[in-house]
């Protein structure tokens, strides 16, 4: 009897280690890319502060694309307006813990002066948990970013006050340029920089929710092919938009500042004035390569040619945007 009654409180202890644990398990949030935030408030936060996207109606790549899941190579699904986002948490000495979201429209081609399959483009916003007067907690957005042409010399990103954009408690309009796909946050600065972008006749986008893409060591969703080398959006997802210089620029102003300090303001106009192409100097690079192979005695004169002809179109560039130049060399 007593081996019995043993047995049965021996039992009993198990079943309920067991459902203990397997209650533990249920109530505990998932969190697959194992960055500390739980899948569904990640989910949540994207939802809430997604922008309202306008794209150009005649965009040769049409709209941002699904890509097929679990490839390892961006394959492109449907050109249906999908965007994709992510979101991880962050750390600030001045503005404590934050979560910063990334909303990415990815794109089949860049349809620039210098085409190149897959665009990866994205916004940005960091967002803080708040108490209402009732005492409800709530999440706002406290800074937004727009990458514009991220890490060339036409780069035009650009930080804003969340505040001045009324872009608080939900995501704000962004206008993003035909062909090129960089971001804006304001109208006005479309068209600016190297003068390549061309948000004029741009609408509304109709997607649907956020794909999450997770972290990029832990995908979410089948993004596998996230990590493609065939475009940059592993180092963006990598990288946060909102360093300590950037927002301290930002709040000893009080307005939208670039992302870049100082930026080739003065480069950009001349090729916006001259209308050079973005990509000029390596588009001067690639000829005075061809003229390299060019043969015998026409070498040495292909090659003065190409030099003189790109010097000339940067100094009249610069000299229209009133920056001082030597004077080009005559032929």
């Amino acid at each position: 009897m007593h081996r019995l009654i043993a047995r049965l409180s021996h039992d009993c202890c198990i079943v309920f280690l067991l459902a203990a644990t397997a209650f533990g398990q249920q109530s505990s949030p998932r969190d697959s890319d194992r960055d500390g935030l739980s899948d569904a408030d990640e989910q949540m936060l994207l939802d809430q502060f997604v922008p309202q996207f306008l794209i150009s109606a005649t965009d040769c790549a049409v709209a941002p694309a699904t890509f097929t899941p679990e490839l390892k190579t961006p394959t492109f699904q449907s050109r249906n307006g999908t965007i994709y986002g992510q979101a991880f948490p962050v750390t600030s000495p001045t503005e404590g813990s934050m979560v910063e979201l990334h909303y990415f429209h990815l794109w089949t081609s860049d349809c620039g002066k210098r085409r190149h399959p897959l665009d990866a483009e994205h916004v940005a916003v960091l967002v803080r948990k708040t108490n209402t007067d009732a005492g409800a907690e709530q999440w706002r957005a406290v800074y937004w970013y727009a990458a514009a042409h991220e890490d060339t010399v036409c780069d035009i990103s650009r930080l804003y006050p969340a505040q001045t954009l009324q872009a608080e408690e939900h995501g704000p309009k962004v206008w993003v340029s035909g062909g090129k796909h960089a971001s804006f946050l304001a109208l006005a600065q479309c068209g600016t920089g190297c003068g390549a972008d061309v948000c004029s006749g741009a609408e509304p986008l109709v997607a649907g929710t956020v794909v999450n893409l997770g972290e990029k060591d832990f995908p979410m969703n089948g993004t596998a092919w996230a990590q493609s080398p065939g475009w940059d959006l592993a180092v963006k997802m990598s990288r946060s938009d909102f360093t300590q210089e950037r927002i301290g620029r930002l709040t000893s102003t009080g307005e939208p500042v670039a992302a870049r300090n100082p930026p080739f303001r003065g480069f950009q106009r001349a090729v916006a004035v001259a209308s050079v192409p973005q990509g000029a100097i390596a588009t001067s690079a690639e000829q005075t390569s061809s003229a390299l192979n060019v043969a015998g005695g026409q070498t040495r004169h292909a090659l003065g040619k190409s030099a003189r002809s790109a010097l000339k179109s940067l100094a009249i560039a610069f000299r229209a945007a009133g920056s001082w130049v030597p004077a080009a060399p005559t032929e």
